[in-house]
């Protein structure tokens, strides 16, 4: 009887899929200072602040860039030898 609640509760109500996107597109918009303020122990090695370089628009969120492009053909290319070579 515990399972259910925790996960309306946690997973739904407190880190929605609507709340996780809020919070990363504040962290875009974040500067060098007002990380330093969201993070006790700001390191620039641990903690992303601000765009990301070659996305769209800065986005974390996105398959619009040339990294996106890549790793879905990754992904197909992959995915076609998994099917090829499975044996069972």
């Amino acid at each position: 009887g515990v399972l259910i609640p925790m996960i309306l509760v946690v997973y739904i109500k407190v880190y929605s899929s609507d709340e996780i996107y809020r919070l990363l597109e504040r962290t875009v918009s974040m500067s060098e200072e007002q990380c330093e303020e969201a993070y006790f122990e700001y390191d620039p090695t641990l903690h992303a602040c601000g765009e990301v370089s070659g996305n769209h628009d800065g986005s974390y969120l996105t398959m619009l860039s040339s990294d996106g492009l890549m790793f879905g053909v990754i992904n197909v290319v992959g995915n076609f030898g998994t099917v090829f070579v499975d044996q069972s």
